[in-house]
């Protein structure tokens, strides 16, 4: 305890020395060579640097300020460091230890580092501050550098700087917005089954957010139900007992409009937006989870759901990608719907066609008079025939050359049932093949 305290008192009088210093009426250099000069004493690093991001380079950093001389050209790319990785995943907390990039700086060979992401006052990652010594870090040096990162931001980075970065961070939400949803939607309009439409979509999205869940919820009998789910493979291999419970008044509220819960840990004394049954997710190891409605034409279809099991802040464009989806399944949904439809009404069209043409012929042998009977015999069977006279019809129709899809659809049959006349027929007639089939009828003036 006494030694929190120290820490504490410590980190206030560093603070109490910085906002002395931005007081004056100095030019930056001179803000920066004193603030670099209080961190060195502060801390006992040998060498302090302000390292700008370098805009367009993502990872990139370049020298700004610092406390020694550095050879020039020097730079730094720390896109594939642990401590950058998990800033981009929303921590700030500073990364210690080896870094080869850093290594490599002449000057800075062999002293241990400390790392602290300069932030703006928006959250835009403008800098580094980095700062070397022989020997570990204390805990104090820890609390005094994420102390200072802000003041520094805001402080020594120019305003051209801040500028460009937060230009340079606008264009690459708008660039990862337009990408991943260009490939929802591309999956999404290459399929016309509802089923495979929805999987498609939170299987697509929980990869693209890297999301614990994603998964899409409707309504049954006044009860909510998991219809479709993706489910980080990591977690759950096989996709085992993984549906998720969305309490009921929860539930309907993703049903309705945009609902977005960061920290599913609340209590109704700790924040107003906490939700009634909020604590089922957090016991059921749901840290955070967003959801959007589904409405195909006019009337509510279901919810999206993304769920993470730790706390996360759900970005704008992460939300805005998420109701880009549901509009886009949407429009799947009812492109969908109206493929059935075609089909269904192409398939009582062949119905009604075949109807048709059998009632025409009927009518026209009605028609005629009896003095003028065709040359062909009757179509009723011979009195010595075997056949009964829906065999002596299928019989007609395999010399007619048809197949036996073709008579099932002609008849109102199906395939199963005309090749099971024809065995009927063969075995009767003693005869082998379908070809004798034909014979026959041809030589009993059957066609």
């Amino acid at each position: 305890m006494k030694k929190t305290i120290d820490n504490a008192q410590a980190c206030a009088n560093f603070l109490q020395r910085i906002g002395i210093i931005l007081g004056k009426t100095q030019t930056r250099n001179e803000t920066g060579a004193s603030i670099m000069g209080e961190l060195s004493a502060a801390t006992g690093a040998s060498q302090v640097i302000i390292w700008r991001r370098e805009p367009g380079r993502a990872g990139r950093f370049l020298p700004d300020m610092n406390l020694a001389e550095l050879p020039k050209n020097s730079a730094i790319d720390c896109s594939g460091q642990s401590w950058f990785n998990t800033w981009e995943m929303g921590s700030i907390d500073p990364y210690q230890g080896e870094c080869a990039q850093l290594d490599s700086v002449d000057g800075l060979n062999g002293s241990q580092h400390l790392l602290q992401p300069l932030l703006s006052p928006e959250g835009v990652l403008m800098g580094l501050l980095s700062m070397h010594k022989k020997g570990s870090w204390t805990e104090e040096t820890t609390e005094i550098c994420q102390s200072v990162s802000t003041v520094l931001a805001s402080a020594l980075l120019t305003p051209e700087h801040r500028e460009a970065q937060e230009t340079q961070a606008r264009l690459a939400r708008e660039l990862w917005f337009e990408r991943h949803l260009r490939i929802i939607l591309s999956k999404l309009n290459a399929r016309l089954d509802r089923d495979a439409i929805l999987q498609s979509a939170v299987d697509t999205l929980g990869r693209i957010l890297k999301v614990t869940g994603c998964l899409v919820i409707r309504t049954d009998s006044n009860s909510y139900r998991t219809s479709h789910e993706y489910i980080d493979q990591e977690l759950s291999p096989l996709g085992l007992n993984s549906s998720t419970i969305i309490p009921p008044n929860i539930a309907s509220l993703m049903l309705q409009r945009t609902t977005i819960i960061n920290e599913t840990g609340l209590r109704k004394h700790e924040s107003p937006r906490y939700i009634e049954g909020i604590e089922a997710l957090f016991e059921n190891g749901i840290g955070s989870l967003a959801g959007v409605p589904i409405i195909v034409s006019g009337a509510s279809f279901g919810a999206l759901i993304v769920q993470s099991e730790m706390c996360r802040h759900w970005q704008a464009h992460e939300i805005q990608l998420m109701e880009s989806t549901s509009q886009a399944i949407s429009a799947a949904l009812h492109n969908a719907r109206m493929y059935e439809d075609v089909k269904e009404q192409l398939f009582n069209v062949n119905l009604l066609s075949n109807l048709t043409r059998q009632i025409s012929t009927a009518l026209e042998h009605m028609g005629k008079p009896k003095d003028e009977a065709p040359a062909e015999p009757a179509i009723t069977a011979p009195i010595k025939s075997p056949l009964s006279s829906r065999e002596l019809e299928v019989l007609r129709l395999i010399a007619s050359g048809l197949a036996n899809r073709e008579i099932a659809q002609r008849l109102f049959l199906t395939e199963s049932t005309v090749e099971l006349h024809a065995s009927r027929i063969r075995k009767k007639l003693k005869l082998k093949s379908r070809t004798a089939l034909v014979k026959y009828a041809c030589d009993n003036h059957l066609v």
